[in-house]
C-alpha cells in the first residue's frame, strides 16, 4: 500500500474542503446555526476533460452560478457553484488516476440540506 499517495490524496480533499468552507462561511451574513458541509463521491469513468465540462453544465442546470470555473487550488482541478445559501465544488482532481469525482457541498445552515444537494449533484454528473 502506498501510503504517500493515500497522504496525498487526504491532503488534497482536506484543502479543497477547507477552502470551499471559508469561501463559503465568508459570504454568510445571516446565518444561525453556522454553515455545514457535506461530500459525496463515486467512481464515473470519466476523463479530466469531461469531468470538468459536466461539471461546468451540471452547475449551471441547477442553478448554481459559478465564479469560477475551472479553478486549481493547490494543483486540484475543480469546478464552483453557488446561490444565496449553498456553495457547491466538484473535484476533479482523482479522475486520472481512480476514476472517483467528489462533489462537496455547504449550506448556511442545514447538513441535511448540504447532503442532498451532494447527491443530486452527483447523481446529475451520471
Amino acid at each position: 500500500m502506498n501510503y504517500t499517495k493515500i497522504a496525498s490524496r487526504v491532503v488534497k480533499t482536506i484543502s479543497v474542503a477547507s477552502t470551499s468552507l471559508f469561501m463559503y462561511s465568508a459570504t454568510i451574513t445571516d446565518a444561525h446555526a453556522g454553515p455545514a458541509v457535506s461530500f459525496m463521491y463515486d467512481y464515473l469513468g470519466l476523463n479530466h476533460s469531461e469531468c470538468l465540462q459536466r461539471s461546468a453544465y451540471v452547475l449551471i442546470e441547477s442553478q448554481l452560478q459559478s465564479p469560477s470555473n475551472g479553478t486549481n487550488i493547490n494543483q486540484a482541478p475543480i469546478v464552483m457553484g453557488e446561490n444565496s445559501e449553498i456553495t457547491a465544488i466538484i473535484d476533479c482532481s482523482e479522475v486520472a488516476h481512480e476514476g472517483r469525482v467528489t462533489v462537496m457541498v455547504g449550506h448556511s445552515s442545514n447538513a441535511d440540506i448540504a447532503l442532498d444537494w451532494a447527491k443530486t449533484l452527483l447523481e446529475s454528473m451520471r
